[in-house]
């Protein structure tokens, strides 16, 4: 069952304050068909909530087999892509102590 709905952050904010929880993580999926993960700090979460988060450009242009990006790709550090999770998704963990 899913913890929010139509992207309600005061109800989102109580629930981590009920439970106790301290970091969220969001995954997703890049170009690589690799999960990749980054955990946000709830007191951070309230803007994330809104506005996504930023990651750098260059992590789309990561290969399966190499840590580097492919130079034919022309991405580079500079630049931020911004995600922004389905908020109607949010689970607890199966390791959460709640």
């Amino acid at each position: 069952m899913a913890m929010v709905e139509k992207n309600n952050w005061k109800k989102t904010r109580k629930y981590f304050e009920e439970t106790g929880v301290k970091f969220v993580r969001v995954l997703w999926c890049d170009n690589a068909n690799i999960i990749r993960g980054k955990a946000v700090h709830v007191g951070m979460l309230a803007h994330y909530f809104e506005h996504g988060m930023g990651i750098s450009l260059g992590q789309q242009g990561i290969p399966v087999m190499y840590d580097a990006v492919v130079p034919e790709t022309d991405l580079g550090p500079v630049g931020e892509i911004r995600l922004v999770p389905d908020w109607s998704s949010l689970k607890p963990s199966r390791e959460s102590p709640q």
